[in-house]
C-alpha cells in the first residue's frame, strides 16, 4: 500500500511540474481592471484628460555601478540642482548588471540617497541569444545560449546576491530589463519573472511610428504599460509575447526617431545620426519628448547603457542630457515628473489629476521619501574596493560556468522530451511489479 501511495506522489509531482500558460486572448476591459491588470492601449488611465495627466519620464540606465556610473548618478540625481514640480528631487532606474564589475559600497550609498531604483539586468555581462561577450584572442570557448538553469542563475540567483551585499529584501527588487533587449524564443524569462514574483519588465520596444513626427498634423497616440493578462495590439521590435502572465507587468520602450525621421530601437543605436554636440543631443531628446507631450502623455522611456556615457570624447552627451532636464523641468514646471518605473507603476494603479501630484504624492506612495531633507553631498567618502574581497569567489563563477552551461545543455533537453517524467512512471512501474510478483507469487 505503501508502495501505491508512493507511485501516486510521484506521478502527481511530475504532472504538476509542468506549468501551463493559457494561449493569450484579446483584453476586454470588463475582466481587466486596474489596480490589477491593465490592457494594452492608448487610453490615460482613470480617464483623465490630456491636460490633467502628468508626463512622466523614466532615465534609466542598464550596467554595473562602478566609479564612472557613480560620478555620472551624482551629476544628475545627487546634485540638488533638479526638481519635480511637487518639490522632490528627479529620480530614476538602475538595472544593475555584471556582478564582478560592481563596487557594492557604491550600490549602497546609491540606494542611501533614496530617489534611484535597483532593479536587475544579469549576474553576467553576456546576453541570452546571441554572443555579445568582448573575448580575449586565446579565448575559444563556445558561446552557449542562456536556458532555464542559466535563466535562473542570471536573475533569481543574481537577486538574492545583491540583496545579501546591500542589505535590502529581495523581494523590494522588482524590476528587471533582459540584456541587450533580447526575448528567449521560449520566453522563459517571463515565466521566470511571474514565479518569482517580479513586479514589471522593461525589455520590450514597441514599433509606432508610422511616419516621421514633424510630418504629422496629430501625432498617433502611444502605448501606456500594461499588464502581461492579454495580448498586445503593437508591434514589438523583437518578438511580443504569445502566453499570458497575470499581473506581470511591461513598461514598453517606445521606439526613438531621430531628427531625418530614421527609427532605432535604443537612443544609442547607431541607425540614429546624431552630431556629437551638446546641443544635438538636447535636440534629439527633445524632438522624442514632444511626441509623448502633443499626443496621449504615454511615460517616456529614456534608456541608457552606462557604457555609452563613459566612451572617450563623448562629454557631449551628458552635457547634452543635463541640457535637456533643465530644460524640460523649466518650461513644463507643471505637468513633467522625472520618475523611477515604479512610480508609474503605483500612479497608474490609483491615477491623479496634476493638482493632486503637486502634494507629494510620488513620495507618499513611495519606498523611501526624500522631499523632506535635501540628498546629503558632503558626506562622500571614498568608498574601498570591494571587487578585491569577491575576487576568489568571481574566479570560482569563471571557473565553473562552462561546466554549468555543459549540464544546462545536455540536461534541460532531457526534461523538455518527458525522458525523466516517463522514466519515473517505468521505475515505479517496475517496484510495484516486484512487490506484487514477490507478495503473491512466490510466496
Amino acid at each position: 500500500m505503501f508502495i501505491v501511495l508512493t507511485f501516486i506522489f510521484i506521478f502527481h509531482s511530475c504532472l504538476s511540474s509542468h506549468k501551463s500558460y493559457f494561449d493569450i486572448e484579446t483584453c476586454d476591459n470588463n475582466r481587466c481592471r486596474l489596480p490589477y491588470c491593465y490592457c494594452s492601449n492608448q487610453t490615460i488611465p482613470g480617464d483623465l484628460t490630456i491636460r490633467n495627466t502628468p508626463q512622466f519620464i523614466a532615465i534609466t540606465i542598464n550596467g554595473p555601478i562602478d566609479d564612472k556610473t557613480y560620478k555620472l548618478l551624482k551629476e544628475i540625481f545627487f546634485s540638488n540642482k533638479y526638481y519635480n514640480p511637487d518639490g522632490c528631487s528627479i529620480s530614476g532606474t538602475i538595472f544593475l548588471k555584471s556582478h564582478i564589475e560592481t563596487n557594492y559600497c557604491l550600490v549602497r550609498k546609491v540606494l542611501e540617497y533614496g530617489n534611484i531604483e535597483l532593479s536587475i539586468s544579469s549576474n553576467s555581462s553576456e546576453c541570452p541569444t546571441v554572443d555579445c561577450r568582448i573575448k580575449e584572442k586565446h579565448d575559444k570557448s563556445p558561446y552557449v545560449p542562456w536556458r532555464s538553469y542559466r535563466f535562473y542563475n542570471e536573475t533569481i540567483d543574481y537577486r538574492r546576491r545583491i540583496a545579501k551585499l546591500t542589505g535590502l529584501h529581495s523581494s523590494s527588487i522588482v524590476g528587471y530589463r533582459s540584456p541587450n533587449y533580447e526575448i528567449n524564443n521560449n520566453q522563459l524569462h517571463w515565466h521566470i519573472l511571474r514565479e518569482h514574483k517580479f513586479l514589471y519588465d522593461s525589455t520590450l520596444i514597441t514599433q509606432e511610428w508610422d511616419v516621421p513626427y514633424y510630418n504629422q498634423q496629430q501625432p498617433t497616440s502611444l502605448t501606456w504599460p500594461h499588464t502581461m493578462d492579454f495580448a498586445a495590439n503593437y508591434d514589438c521590435s523583437q518578438s511580443c509575447y504569445t502566453q499570458s502572465f497575470p499581473g506581470l507587468w511591461t513598461i514598453p520602450i517606445h521606439m526613438y526617431q531621430d531628427l531625418q525621421g530614421r527609427n532605432c530601437t535604443t537612443i544609442s543605436s547607431s541607425y540614429c545620426h546624431i552630431l556629437p554636440r551638446k546641443d544635438k543631443f538636447f535636440q534629439y531628446l527633445k524632438y522624442n519628448l514632444n511626441r509623448h507631450l502633443h499626443s496621449n502623455h504615454a511615460p517616456f522611456i529614456m534608456a541608457f547603457d552606462n557604457y555609452w556615457f563613459n566612451e572617450p570624447y563623448t562629454l557631449w552627451r551628458i552635457e547634452g542630457l543635463k541640457l535637456f532636464i533643465e530644460h524640460t523641468l523649466h518650461y513644463h514646471s507643471n505637468d513633467v515628473y522625472f520618475v523611477r518605473i515604479i512610480d508609474i507603476i503605483n500612479w497608474m494603479k490609483q491615477p491623479i489629476g496634476l493638482e493632486q501630484m503637486k502634494q507629494k504624492y510620488l513620495s507618499n506612495i513611495g519606498i523611501k521619501s526624500i522631499c523632506n531633507q535635501k540628498i546629503n553631498i558632503d558626506n562622500d567618502q571614498e568608498c574601498f574596493n570591494e571587487k578585491q574581497i569577491e575576487t576568489w569567489k568571481s574566479n570560482m563563477i569563471t571557473n565553473s560556468q562552462s561546466l554549468l552551461n555543459l549540464f544546462d545543455t545536455v540536461a534541460e533537453p532531457l526534461f523538455r522530451s518527458n525522458i525523466v517524467f516517463y522514466s519515473a512512471i517505468g521505475f515505479c512501474s517496475f517496484v510495484i511489479l516486484t512487490f506484487i510478483y514477490d507478495r503473491f507469487y512466490i510466496s
